[in-house]
């Protein structure tokens, strides 16, 4: 498995993914406001975002 993450130039998280070959297991990006303040995850596997959360069955 691989897990790939993206930064951006203050070292805040955009992105996480998680890969076995070319399949995705899991993965969600990130977005900030000009604070710094995390306001939103968006789900690659389920397209969530907000606080609402879906499970996907493997």
């Amino acid at each position: 498995m691989n897990t790939n993450y993206s930064h951006d130039s203050l070292s805040r998280l955009l992105s996480v993914l998680h890969q076995v070959g070319n399949a995705n297991l899991d993965g969600a990006s990130y977005s900030y406001d000009p604070a710094g303040n995390r306001t939103s995850k968006t789900n690659y596997l389920t397209v969530t975002t907000g606080d609402v959360r879906l499970q996907c069955p493997l």
